[in-house]
Protein backbone atom coordinates (compact mmCIF):
# COMPACT_ATOMS: atom_id res chain seq x y z
CA UNK A 1 0.00 0.00 0.00
CA UNK A 2 1.50 3.36 -0.99
CA UNK A 3 0.11 5.22 2.05
CA UNK A 4 -0.16 3.72 5.51
CA UNK A 5 -1.51 5.49 8.56
CA UNK A 6 -1.03 4.63 12.21
CA UNK A 7 -2.99 6.60 14.82
CA UNK A 8 -1.90 6.49 18.46
CA UNK A 9 -4.80 7.97 20.43
CA UNK A 10 -2.98 7.67 23.75
CA UNK A 11 -0.12 9.90 22.54
CA UNK A 12 -2.25 12.03 20.18
CA UNK A 13 0.06 11.11 17.32
CA UNK A 14 -0.49 10.23 13.67
CA UNK A 15 2.28 8.61 11.61
CA UNK A 16 1.68 8.64 7.86
CA UNK A 17 4.14 6.74 5.66
CA UNK A 18 4.19 7.47 1.94
CA UNK A 19 5.89 4.80 -0.18
CA UNK A 20 6.49 4.64 -3.91
CA UNK A 21 4.68 6.80 -6.40
CA UNK A 22 2.03 8.94 -4.70
CA UNK A 23 -0.50 11.02 -6.61
CA UNK A 24 -2.61 13.91 -5.39
CA UNK A 25 -5.84 11.90 -5.28
CA UNK A 26 -4.38 9.27 -2.96
CA UNK A 27 -3.03 11.87 -0.56
CA UNK A 28 -6.24 13.91 -0.50
CA UNK A 29 -8.21 10.74 0.25
CA UNK A 30 -6.00 10.03 3.27
CA UNK A 31 -6.19 13.63 4.51
CA UNK A 32 -9.97 13.51 4.32
CA UNK A 33 -9.93 10.27 6.31
CA UNK A 34 -7.83 11.94 9.03
CA UNK A 35 -10.35 14.77 9.28
CA UNK A 36 -13.21 12.27 9.51
CA UNK A 37 -11.38 10.43 12.31
CA UNK A 38 -11.13 13.66 14.31
CA UNK A 39 -7.35 13.60 14.64
CA UNK A 40 -6.56 17.10 13.36
CA UNK A 41 -5.51 18.24 16.87
CA UNK A 42 -2.94 15.41 16.99
CA UNK A 43 0.73 15.79 16.11
CA UNK A 44 1.31 14.40 12.61
CA UNK A 45 4.44 12.96 11.04
CA UNK A 46 4.38 12.58 7.25
CA UNK A 47 7.26 10.30 6.26
CA UNK A 48 7.99 10.61 2.53
CA UNK A 49 11.53 9.16 2.73
CA UNK A 50 10.72 6.36 0.27
CA UNK A 51 8.06 8.21 -1.71
CA UNK A 52 8.04 9.49 -5.25
CA UNK A 53 5.62 12.40 -5.06
CA UNK A 54 4.01 12.79 -8.46
CA UNK A 55 2.66 16.33 -8.07
CA UNK A 56 2.48 19.02 -10.72
CA UNK A 57 2.49 22.70 -9.78
CA UNK A 58 -1.30 22.66 -10.07
CA UNK A 59 -1.45 19.64 -7.74
CA UNK A 60 0.61 21.45 -5.11
CA UNK A 61 -1.71 24.45 -5.34
CA UNK A 62 -4.75 22.15 -4.98
CA UNK A 63 -3.20 20.36 -1.98
CA UNK A 64 -2.42 23.68 -0.30
CA UNK A 65 -5.96 24.94 -0.92
CA UNK A 66 -7.37 21.70 0.46
CA UNK A 67 -5.36 21.98 3.67
CA UNK A 68 -6.10 25.70 4.06
CA UNK A 69 -9.76 24.70 4.19
CA UNK A 70 -8.94 22.78 7.38
CA UNK A 71 -7.92 26.02 9.11
CA UNK A 72 -11.37 26.25 10.67
CA UNK A 73 -10.80 22.88 12.38
CA UNK A 74 -9.13 24.10 15.53
CA UNK A 75 -6.97 23.19 17.16
CA UNK A 76 -4.68 21.62 14.60
CA UNK A 77 -1.60 19.82 15.82
CA UNK A 78 1.96 20.34 14.65
CA UNK A 79 3.09 18.72 11.42
CA UNK A 80 6.54 17.28 10.70
CA UNK A 81 7.32 16.55 7.04
CA UNK A 82 10.20 14.19 6.28
CA UNK A 83 11.78 13.81 2.84
CA UNK A 84 15.28 13.01 1.64
CA UNK A 85 15.20 13.48 -2.12
CA UNK A 86 15.56 16.93 -3.65
CA UNK A 87 12.40 16.63 -5.77
CA UNK A 88 10.19 15.48 -2.90
CA UNK A 89 11.74 17.96 -0.46
CA UNK A 90 11.09 20.75 -2.95
CA UNK A 91 7.46 19.73 -3.32
CA UNK A 92 6.97 19.64 0.44
CA UNK A 93 8.72 23.01 0.90
CA UNK A 94 6.40 24.61 -1.68
CA UNK A 95 3.41 23.02 0.02
CA UNK A 96 4.53 24.41 3.41
CA UNK A 97 4.88 27.90 1.98
CA UNK A 98 1.47 27.79 0.30
CA UNK A 99 -0.49 26.45 3.24
CA UNK A 100 0.31 28.55 6.28
CA UNK A 101 -1.84 28.07 9.31
CA UNK A 102 -2.03 28.34 13.05
CA UNK A 103 0.01 25.22 13.66
CA UNK A 104 3.72 24.57 13.77
CA UNK A 105 5.05 22.87 10.65
CA UNK A 106 8.64 21.94 9.84
CA UNK A 107 10.67 19.88 7.38
CA UNK A 108 13.22 17.24 8.31
CA UNK A 109 15.60 14.78 6.64
CA UNK A 110 15.08 11.95 9.14
CA UNK A 111 12.08 10.44 10.89
CA UNK A 112 13.95 10.65 14.21
CA UNK A 113 14.49 14.41 13.84
CA UNK A 114 10.83 14.92 12.94
CA UNK A 115 9.65 12.78 15.86
CA UNK A 116 11.99 14.56 18.29
CA UNK A 117 10.65 17.93 17.12
CA UNK A 118 7.06 16.77 17.55
CA UNK A 119 7.82 15.48 21.05
CA UNK A 120 9.13 18.93 21.92
CA UNK A 121 6.00 20.56 20.51
CA UNK A 122 2.99 18.50 21.42
CA UNK A 123 3.19 14.78 22.02
CA UNK A 124 1.72 13.40 25.21
CA UNK A 125 4.45 11.69 27.19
Amino acid sequence: MPISVRVDHDRHFVHVVLEGRIGLGELLEQLTALVQQGVMPYAKLFDACTADLDFSDADIMALAAHTRAYAELKPRGPVALVAVGEKDSGILWRFMNLSPGERPVAMFRTVKDGTDWLEGNALEK
